[in-house]
C-alpha cells in the first residue's frame, strides 16, 4: 500500500483556522491510510502493521512540517512529542518482529502494551487540540 501524499507542508505561520483544518486533514488521511492497511474485523499481519506504522510515520511528518500559530504552539509540541514515540515505538515493534510467524505476531501484538499508552497519549494530544479548537471558535474533527 502506497501512503498517501496529498498532504502540504507550511511554510509560514498559519491562522487557527488553516493550521486546524490542516492537521484534521492529515489524521484524517493517517486514518483512511490504516484502514486500507488493515480493514477493521481483519486479523493484523506483520506487513499491514508496518504499513499503519508508516501510515502514521507519514502524518507525523506532515505535522512536524506545519507552523502553528502561537496560540496553538503548546498543544503542536505535545502532539508531535506523542505522535513520535508512537510511531518510533510502532517501528520498533515492527523490526523485533519480522521474523516472527503469524500466530506468534499476533500473540506479540496483544502483548505490545506500551504501544497502547502511547496510542492513549496521542488521543489524549488531540483531545487537547480539539478543546484549544473549540476555546478559539474553531471547532475539528481530529481522526486520531
Amino acid at each position: 500500500m502506497a501512503v498517501s501524499t496529498i498532504w502540504s507542508a507550511c511554510t509560514s505561520p498559519s491562522s487557527s483556522e488553516q493550521y486546524l483544518d490542516d492537521v484534521a486533514r492529515i489524521t484524517e488521511q493517517m486514518t483512511n491510510d490504516s484502514f486500507a492497511a488493515l480493514p477493521p474485523g481483519a486479523a493484523p499481519t506483520h506487513q499491514q502493521v508496518a504499513e499503519i506504522v508508516e501510515a502514521r510515520r507519514a502524518a507525523l511528518v506532515a505535522i512536524e512540517g506545519l507552523e502553528p500559530p502561537e496560540e496553538l504552539e503548546p498543544e503542536h509540541r505535545v502532539l508531535i512529542a506523542a505522535l513520535r514515540a508512537f510511531v518510533n515505538a510502532g517501528t520498533s515493534f515492527v523490526e523485533e518482529t519480522a521474523a516472527l510467524g503469524p500466530d506468534a505476531f499476533l500473540d506479540a501484538l496483544e502483548a505490545s502494551t506500551e504501544i497502547d499508552l502511547l496510542a492513549d497519549r496521542v488521543s489524549a494530544s488531540c483531545d487537547a487540540i480539539r478543546l484549544r479548537a473549540a476555546d478559539l471558535g474553531h471547532p475539528v474533527g481530529l481522526a486520531c
